[in-house]
């Protein structure tokens, strides 16, 4: 017979919810601080749909992989004039 902590365990696997991408998250200080932009900025993005948050008790939390996509989405091609 499974203990609650194995069945946990092996729903873990078996779900994907072993790996630390999808298990870690992120506060909006933190990548604002990263960004280097205002705090406010990341509440804008998540208010308008451009990065998923989720909201637990008074704070936002963003999964690292959410906060990856996003910075993928964002990356821009500079114009053959202003290339290095």
């Amino acid at each position: 017979m499974l203990s609650a902590i194995d069945g946990y365990d092996k729903l873990k696997e078996t779900q994907g919810w072993g790996s630390m991408k999808n298990n870690e998250y992120l506060t909006t200080k933190e990548i604002a601080t990263e960004l280097r932009v205002k705090e406010q900025t990341v509440w804008r993005w998540i208010k308008t749909g451009k990065l998923i948050g989720y909201k637990i008790g008074r704070e936002f939390r963003i999964r690292r992989s959410d906060y990856e996509q996003f910075l993928k989405q964002q990356r821009q091609k500079l114009p053959p004039d202003i290339q290095p």
